[in-house]
């Protein structure tokens, strides 16, 4: 049977709606939200003479398990009601609502604690009463009217839903290890995303760290290549350590380790953090390459991403996506430093045998071996050319893009083997003619100009006309024409060079041949650009397309 007063409830909340339902439907809607509230306004006398009689029923019950049974919609009626702002605002309405739920829980006597009530969740009475002093607006100071109505004090009521919070979500944890459950993978992933709004309460730290222990227990992986769905909430972990900082730092080593190995975002942080601090030195103004490895060593996250290839891994996206934001050679500079020191650190892993290809994406398992195996040539690196173009074929079109950051990221890594090039240029006794470097100067090409168009022939044909015309400048006699000369060289091929660090590292390479600190600061200033004109400083990212 429905009784009439429920049923007069129930069809103005049907016009009412509430304020959710308002913002999701707003548009072709019916009714306006002006509407509306004139409707309310027009109505109000009636609600609270609908509320007056619904609590005289509900006193009439003597537990909370009767008021259910006898009015099971009256759990959904005070849901919708707390969820309309101008029914808040309004003191008696306000008031009557609060009367019927502390009554509807039997919460109703003002002597009688939260907790000795029994009937329905606690959780769900507190959660409604929170409803109703919050997600309006900021300036209604809701909480202090709430409290004082339920004759409270200002913080009584958050406090009780804290502890229920905590009292609920552990005895859930300690059921599951206790049982041994098996949990869906999205579980603890929605309950992290529920605790967001608890990381500003500091009593509930502890409930935060046995969460992410509980989420990232035995989801380490020590080697990477394995699909698992998120430990914890996106959003969860970047409120942490992005706006809860001190939350953050304080976590035990094993949930700190659990968040860098299965969170994107807790290593974005350490990375910028770090990278912030090595461009930006309080005591310097330059890092030299001594110093940069000296910081990495002393920071634990980096000497876990040498441990646990999951957090290299991760770091390698990172990587990428600071290049594309931040395309800078200091920062390409920093990147290179730290995939070095890891690479050459990796030896001394307590976990894993040395496998390099444990440490990068799958797909690059073949190009990695390579690389870190085999000794700088012609024929390896026409092996890498020719598997870097496979690769490529075998990619859909929607993935090449991001394939090539990879790619491009890795070769870049290596180092010694655009170095090996370098130094092989001016090898005229090994190399007599130029034409037996193609593959090498493919692939400074590439390096230069990561797409597979007509450009990157006329790059590739660039190179090796610039490296011909200085073998000739290096075969004069005379030192100073020699010089003159080369400046003039570099200065016609500087164009091709957008990233100019490779056309450094091909200064630089003149060194054996040149041995003049003056004549090398001279070529560095004639062919850089000024560091005023942005591409003198970005690496080849700009160009993947």
């Amino acid at each position: 049977m429905e009784w009439p007063f429920i049923k007069e409830l129930n069809e103005l909340l049907r016009f009412w709606k509430t304020d959710r339902e308002f913002k999701d439907e707003l548009i072709n809607h019916d009714i306006t939200y002006a509407t509306r509230t004139v409707n309310i306004v027009n109505k109000i006398d009636r609600l609270i003479e609908l509320l007056d009689v619904l609590h005289e029923q509900l006193l009439e019950c003597d537990t909370a398990e009767k008021c259910n049974t006898k009015f099971p919609e009256v759990q959904n009626i005070l849901e919708e009601l707390v969820c309309i702002r101008i029914l808040a605002l309004h003191e008696t309405v306000c008031q009557k609502i609060i009367e019927c739920i502390l009554e509807y829980t039997k919460l109703s006597d003002g002597t009688i604690m939260f907790s000795n009530f029994i009937g329905l969740p606690k959780y769900w009475s507190l959660k409604v009463l929170r409803a109703i002093s919050i997600g309006h607006s900021q300036g209604d100071n809701l909480s202090e009217k709430l409290a004082s109505l339920c004759g409270a004090g200002s913080s009584d009521l958050d406090q009780l839903y804290v502890e229920e919070a905590v009292s609920m979500i552990t005895d859930f944890l300690d059921n599951v290890e206790k049982n041994m459950l098996q949990l869906p993978s999205t579980c603890i992933e929605n309950i992290s995303e529920q605790l967001i709004p608890l990381l500003q309460v500091p009593e509930m730290f502890g409930l935060i760290e046995r969460v992410i222990l509980f989420a990232t227990k035995g989801k380490l992986h020590h080697t990477m290549n394995s699909e698992y769905g998120n430990a914890l909430s996106n959003l969860f972990v970047e409120h942490l350590v992005f706006f809860h900082h001190d939350m953050y730092i304080k976590l035990c080593g094993d949930a700190m380790l659990g968040l860098w190995t299965n969170c994107s975002a807790a290593v974005e942080h350490e990375v910028l953090v770090s990278f912030q601090q090595l461009l930006f030195p309080v005591d310097k103004n330059y890092m030299a390459p001594r110093n940069i490895i000296e910081f990495l060593r002393n920071r634990p996250f980096f000497c876990q991403a040498i441990n646990y290839p999951k957090i290299f891994n991760l770091c390698f996206e990172t990587f990428i996506k600071c290049l594309e934001n931040f395309p800078d050679w200091r920062v390409l500079r920093l990147i290179k430093y730290t995939i070095e020191y890891c690479i050459e650190s990796k030896d001394c892993s307590k976990f894993i045998l040395p496998d390099i290809t444990h440490y990068f994406p799958r797909l690059l398992e073949g190009l990695v071996t390579i690389l870190a195996n085999d000794i700088p040539g012609v024929q390896t690196i026409s092996k890498i050319n020719f598997l870097r173009y496979k690769l490529l074929l075998e990619q859909s079109p929607s993935a090449m893009k991001n394939y090539r950051k990879h790619v491009w990221m890795t070769l870049m890594s290596f180092t010694k083997w655009h170095y090996w090039i370098i130094k092989s240029f001016f090898d005229i006794q090994k190399f007599p003619q130029i034409k037996d470097l193609q593959e090498p100067i493919n692939y400074l090409a590439w390096l230069i100009y990561p797409r597979e168009d007509s450009r990157i022939i006329i790059i590739s044909n660039s190179i090796g006309d610039m490296i011909t015309s200085i073998r000739e400048c290096l075969s004069l006699s005379l030192q100073q024409n020699r010089k003159e000369k080369i400046l003039l060289c570099f200065n016609r091929y500087q164009c091709i060079f957008e990233n100019n660090l490779l056309l450094v590292d091909i200064i630089l390479g003149l060194w054996s041949k040149i041995k003049s600190l003056e004549f090398m600061e001279e070529m560095l200033n004639v062919c850089i650009m000024p560091n005023n004109k942005l591409s003198s400083s970005q690496p080849s990212m700009s160009r993947f397309g």
